[in-house]
């Protein structure tokens, strides 16, 4: 059965495919208490149907873990089940958790709830629930949630959130399995992973104005210092029935470049046969691109007419997450380990590794806070 580079086995396959021979060694472990504020938000997605979730408080100036359980220990509550992702705006946070089909919305730095963003009357007059939220991002006093509504439908929603009342006022359809977003403008790009397309929203109207074919599978997405919207496409693989379940990649990678005045791919940059790569990122300065393909990080200029062919750095089994500082240009990773500790690690921007943490599960994203 074909698979999509989203799901869990085919990031687990990904990773144990990995033949690279030079790896980063491992510092000595750094949990120290401290009394400065958290500055960078850990996301542990926790493990499906455990709802174990949290937000890791980390501060960056003094690299130290300030509060391994920021949720729970603010609300006297538990964040919910898988968080997969969390957006800074202004003083506020939204965390969206996806198999608890919800967003919980909360202040910054203190981390206390504001409002929790989950059911909502449709166009319909019923009462209906967020399905499956992936991901947020804001545009015009707005709020924008990926949905995947369901893994065999043909369509996916978006859905519009008042930021004032932290009501849904109106889902868009767009592609099968909405994933990442990139805002440009009164334009809102959206990866399409079940699929080949990017939908275009005009945040004015709330519409989609376009839909942009691009290559198999986007999903995460960037603009550049001059705008351009960058989107990862990870391709498709199949994968054998018996342990270690090989990954065959049927369909590799691409790295794709997106015209946003005019709606046009103005870019393709194929990965060779049988690689896929994801986790794209930019620097603070937008005019680099970082990505994670099996073992190793990478690094590119946006101009850049090729894809790099060497790793900026690599580890034994790779990253399951991959962040960029925009402050300091400081990197972030963590190897998938959902069944037992796990940890995460910072590297110099020449690669070099600066420390290593310990964490509860895997990190699937690190969010900066001024």
């Amino acid at each position: 059965m074909t698979q999509r580079f989203l799901s869990f086995s085919a990031r687990t396959a990904l990773i144990l495919a990995s033949g690279l021979s030079l790896w980063s060694c491992d510092p000595d472990d750094k949990n120290d208490a401290s009394p400065a504020g958290s500055n960078v938000f850990i996301v542990q997605e926790g493990n499906f149907q455990r709802s174990n979730s949290e937000v890791v408080g980390f501060n960056s100036e003094v690299g130290a873990i300030i509060n391994a359980a920021l949720f729970r220990s603010v609300n006297n509550r538990i964040l919910g089940d898988v968080a997969q992702s969390m957006t800074v705006v202004g003083d506020l946070g939204y965390i969206v958790v996806n198999n608890s089909r919800k967003i919980e919305v909360v202040s910054l730095p203190d981390f206390s709830e504001k409002a929790t963003i989950s059911t909502f009357t449709n166009a319909a007059g019923q009462a209906d629930t967020l399905r499956l939220p992936r991901y947020f991002a804001t545009s015009n006093n707005k709020g924008y949630v990926s949905q995947t509504v369901n893994y065999s439908v043909p369509n996916g929603l978006i859905g519009v959130i008042n930021l004032t009342t932290n009501q849904v006022t109106k889902t868009i359809p767009v592609g099968k399995q909405p994933e990442q977003m990139a805002v440009v403008g009164n334009k809102l790009f959206v990866s399409n992973n079940g699929g080949n397309t990017v939908s275009v929203i005009n945040t004015l109207t709330d519409v989609v104005e376009a839909t942009i074919t691009v290559a198999d599978s986007p999903a995460s997405m960037v603009v550049d210092k001059n705008n351009a919207v960058w989107v990862m496409c990870s391709g498709q693989s199949t994968y054998s029935s018996t342990p270690p379940y090989a990954p065959i990649v049927t369909v590799p990678g691409s790295l794709v470049r997106i015209d946003p005045a005019t709606n046009a791919v103005t870019t393709t940059l194929r990965f060779a046969a049988g690689q896929q790569a994801g986790g794209l990122r930019t620097n603070g300065a937008k005019d680099q691109l970082f990505f994670r393909r099996q073992a190793g990080v990478y690094r590119m200029a946006i101009t850049d007419a090729a894809l790099p062919t060497a790793p900026l750095f690599q580890r034994r089994g790779g990253f399951y997450s991959l962040d960029v500082d925009p402050r300091t240009g400081v990197i972030y990773g963590s190897p998938e380990n959902f069944s037992g500790t796990a940890r995460f690690f910072r590297y110099q921007t020449t690669g070099q590794v600066i420390d290593s943490f310990t964490i509860g599960t895997s990190a699937n994203s690190f969010v900066f806070y001024k």
